[in-house]
């Protein structure tokens, strides 16, 4: 598959996203974007890289995860595709989908990188390893919030993501993801 990274940036993000517990399904260079505070305008979180998308073959579920290839930070965000979770390409380049809180999207660099990446995203059942794994776009959200509202300059339905989400990042991209969302006041080191 062609890609933008070089041959040692894709040996960073094997080393980041090991093989032995991952099965890396495509990965692709983009920014992560939140709309948060205002649900109607995006802000970039600060956090870019190759953006990952793999089957955890530990938990039997998928993520995605952005590395850091430029200064070998490692994985600077994750995000489990929980059940109900949608994907959605509002434009060839920008993809979103929902965080606990907020809307999120990917701001691709290459545009056939963003089409591939949406396409096995959308198919990820046909590139699973692990027969276990949940396939998340095949269960309905049981709850959505009423109306609509609108993100970015397209309308796009929201509906309430389910409870029991994982996310891990590392601690400077979780302070960054705080200071961003308003939350950090609240957040206290276990």
């Amino acid at each position: 598959m062609p890609s933008i990274l070089s041959k040692d940036e894709k040996q960073i993000v094997k080393r980041a996203v090991p093989g032995s517990s991952n099965n890396i399904i495509t990965v692709a260079v983009g920014r992560l974007y939140i709309a948060y505070p205002n649900p109607k305008k995006w802000q970039f979180t600060g956090i870019s890289g190759a953006i990952v998308f793999t089957e955890d073959l530990v938990g039997n579920t998928f993520f995605f995860k952005i590395v850091d290839v430029v200064g070998h930070k490692g994985v600077l965000w994750d995000q489990e595709l929980y059940e109900g979770f949608k994907y959605s390409h509002d434009r060839t380049f920008f993809h979103t989908f929902e965080l606990e809180k907020c809307i999120a999207g990917f701001s691709f660099t290459d545009e056939k990188e963003a089409g591939q990446f949406y396409k096995r995203v959308e198919q990820r059942d046909k590139y699973a390893k692990s027969k276990g794994t949940k396939a998340p776009s095949t269960i309905t959200a049981a709850r959505s919030v009423s109306g609509n509202h609108s993100v970015g300059r397209e309308n796009v339905p929201i509906s309430r993501p389910l409870r029991g989400l994982r996310m891990r990042t590392t601690m400077k991209g979780l302070l960054n993801f705080l200071i961003l969302c308003g939350q950090w006041k609240n957040f206290r080191r276990i």
